[in-house]
């Protein structure tokens, strides 16, 4: 019995020292990849767009993230989560001055605060042009009208050659035209839902600008309100066309003069884009 218990001894003690011997070797292979993994990048929080950010829009908190960036790599002017823990409901509001990739560093000197200079240029569309109104509750419905809105423009003219003979007409000159701003505030969330400003700001094609320009010029500027059902109906949108087409072709307005009681219309050439 002594010679059995000396060898099942034996055998555990060798059994151990290959389990000893497997095990110094797994633990020197791991220690070589870890060695032969390099050293460690030092990253920080820098501050992204989490989608594409289009020139106007504007940012909401799920606009932008946080993303892991090397130390090494962070360029000037890019926000990171140790200098500006905030920075992600700070820039909430602002709007978008140009262009981001997704993933791209935001870069807060292409964002524009309200209140901020710059900030009525971010809010206008490529190619297009913000012009102001100078408008009242009796001709802005009321006082209705708010940022983001559509409407469209109607002039009203003196047709007559004098008291005895005076009369009016009244036209729709443009249509479908979006509101930017309303004095100074741009914003679609007015609580009590009417807004009544000095002037409306209205965001217009170059040739629709130069036809605003000359029907505030002949006569009374109202502003009609459009529903949200119409806004982008196919007819508005045919209109639309026809009266950009028209400015591009011709680039000129045209006005009414009487003369002994005879209407002629006059061509005003256009000045350039």
């Amino acid at each position: 019995m002594n010679a059995i218990r000396i060898s099942i001894l034996g055998l555990a003690l060798v059994a151990a020292g290959v389990a000893a011997y497997l095990v110094r070797g797994l633990v020197l292979e791991n220690e070589q990849q870890t060695v032969d993994a390099g050293p460690v990048i030092e990253t920080t929080g820098v501050l992204v767009a989490s989608g594409v950010i289009m020139p106007g829009d504007t940012v909401n908190a799920g606009a932008l993230r946080w993303q892991d960036w090397p130390v090494d790599a962070v360029a000037p002017g890019q926000v990171t989560q140790t200098a500006q823990p905030n920075a992600r409901s700070d820039l909430q509001g602002s709007i978008a001055r140009r262009r981001f990739g997704g993933g791209e560093p935001i870069l807060p000197d292409a964002l524009v605060k309200p209140g901020e200079a710059g900030l009525m240029a971010a809010l206008v569309s490529p190619g297009m042009r913000a012009m102001a109104v100078s408008v009242s509750d009796e001709n802005s419905a009321g006082g209705f009208i708010l940022p983001g809105d559509r409407v469209d423009v109607v002039v009203t003219r003196e047709v007559g050659i004098d008291r005895s003979s005076r009369s009016y007409v009244s036209e729709t000159v443009l249509y479908n035209v979006r509101v930017l701003a309303i004095d100074q505030i741009f914003s679609e969330d007015v609580s009590g839902g009417a807004l009544v400003g000095d002037t409306i700001t209205l965001e217009l094609t170059p040739g629709q600008a130069e036809t605003l320009a000359l029907a505030q010029a002949v006569g009374d500027v109202s502003l009609a309100l459009r529903s949200f059902a119409d806004a982008n109906a196919a007819e508005t949108q045919n209109q639309l066309a026809d009266v950009v087409a028209s400015a591009d072709e011709q680039r000129s307005n045209q006005i009414t003069v009487v003369r002994n009681g005879q209407e002629t219309r006059v061509r005003v050439e256009g000045g350039g884009r």
